[in-house]
């Protein structure tokens, strides 16, 4: 109410397991469908009436179905099945639900945002896990507005990289990820030694205009009297 209010809108995703009138109707509604990027299904509905009927979206992603259909049939092994629940989660497979005040944006529009968002927070969850730290509990000004810069910026980089090397982040963190460099001490000093980058690591490098790792690096001999 508040951000409507300074002329604001929003875009927020619903449960579509609640049981709430409003969702159960929006899913059970027909809606024009449309595609929009990477192949995602868009579907627009309408609950209730005039002013003040709530517009919702509807998305479907192929590849968010075949996941949610896999993890379904690793559960089928135990001793009971519920066949009617089956059935009903079937509908939902790589579905998610949207609503917004907005009715300037389009449905791809909604859809796109809201997955940006998700993109973000799964950027921060990543950036969580590799520098190994704890779970972030937002109950102050500061640690939220922490929170959504660090978001932002992960998803900064990750469209950059993406949008410069026409490769998804996973890729290029995987084959980017296999760069190793050493630390050697010998008799004539000490020298680090990257290993040889593939054809690839040199297109994302210069894909993304990131330079390359130096390939080695010599320091100078220590001195016969260090100890």
């Amino acid at each position: 109410m508040r951000l409507r209010a300074a002329g604001g809108h929003y875009i927020a995703g619903m449960k579509m397991r609640a049981g709430m009138t409003e969702t159960d109707a929006a899913l059970s509604r027909p809606g024009r469908h449309r595609t929009s990027h990477g192949n995602l299904g868009v579907d627009e509905v309408k609950v209730g009436e005039g002013e003040v009927a709530t517009r919702f979206v509807i998305c479907h992603g192929p590849s968010e179905a075949q996941r949610a259909r896999a993890r379904r049939e690793r559960r089928t092994g135990r001793a009971v099945i519920d066949r009617q629940k089956m059935a009903a989660e079937e509908r939902l497979d790589g579905k998610y639900l949207l609503t917004t005040s907005d009715p300037s944006l389009s449905a791809q529009d909604v859809a796109i945002g809201y997955k940006q968002v998700l993109e973000a927070q799964r950027s921060f969850r990543d950036l969580k896990g590799f520098l190994a730290r704890l779970p972030v509990f937002h109950r102050g000004d500061e640690r939220i507005r922490a929170h959504a810069v660090i978001c932002f910026l992960a998803l900064v980089i990750i469209r950059v990289a993406e949008t410069r090397t026409n490769e998804s982040w996973r890729a290029i963190r995987s084959e980017l990820g296999q760069i190793r460099q050493g630390h050697f001490r010998g008799p004539e000093g000490e020298f680090t030694q990257t290993t040889e980058l593939t054809t690839r690591q040199r297109d994302l490098h210069a894909g993304i205009g990131v330079p390359e790792p130096p390939c080695s690096g010599r320091n100078a001999p220590a001195s016969p009297g260090a100890g």
